[in-house]
C-alpha cells in the first residue's frame, strides 16, 4: 500500500500540497497532515464483509484496503462471471446504504467505492460514488 510517506518521498523538494484518500487527508506546504472527516470503522467493516462474500463468489478477485477506502478488484476474473457478480455487489451495496443500518450521519461524509478493471478485459471501469 502506498502511504503518505511515499508520496512525500516521491515529491521531496517540490513546493506542493497533497490530497490523499479521496480528499480525506490534506497536507499543506510546511504543515502536518490533517483529516477532513472522522469516521468509525463500523461502516467500512460492514462494506468489507459484503465485498468478502463476492471475493469468495468470484475467483481471482480481491480486495485492496486503505485507511478510509476499500477497492474490489476483479480485473483477473472471468469477464462474463465478473459482469454478473459486480452487478450483484453494486446492488447489495446500494441497498445497504439505503437501509437503517447505514446511519444518516454518514451521508455527508465522503465515501468512494471504486470498482477497477483492466481495460484489456473489455469491461470498462464502472465506478459508484456513495
Amino acid at each position: 500500500m502506498r502511504g503518505f510517506s511515499n508520496n512525500l518521498r516521491w515529491f521531496e523538494g517540490l513546493n506542493l500540497n497533497f490530497i490523499c484518500e479521496h480528499g480525506l487527508f490534506i497536507k499543506r506546504r510546511g504543515k502536518d497532515w490533517e483529516a477532513t472527516a472522522f469516521m468509525s470503522s463500523e461502516i467500512k467493516n460492514k462494506i468489507k464483509s459484503i465485498m468478502e462474500v463476492y471475493v469468495d463468489r468470484l475467483p481471482r478477485s480481491f480486495i485492496e484496503e486503505k485507511e478510509y477506502s476499500i477497492v474490489f478488484h476483479y480485473r483477473n476474473a472471468d469477464p462474463e462471471q465478473a459482469n454478473l457478480r459486480v452487478a450483484e455487489l453494486v446492488d447489495e451495496l446500494l441497498g445497504f446504504t439505503g437501509t437503517s443500518e447505514f446511519p444518516s450521519a454518514w451521508t455527508n461524509v465522503p465515501c468512494t467505492l471504486t470498482f477497477k478493471v483492466s481495460p484489456a478485459e473489455g469491461l470498462g471501469t464502472p465506478q459508484s460514488n456513495l
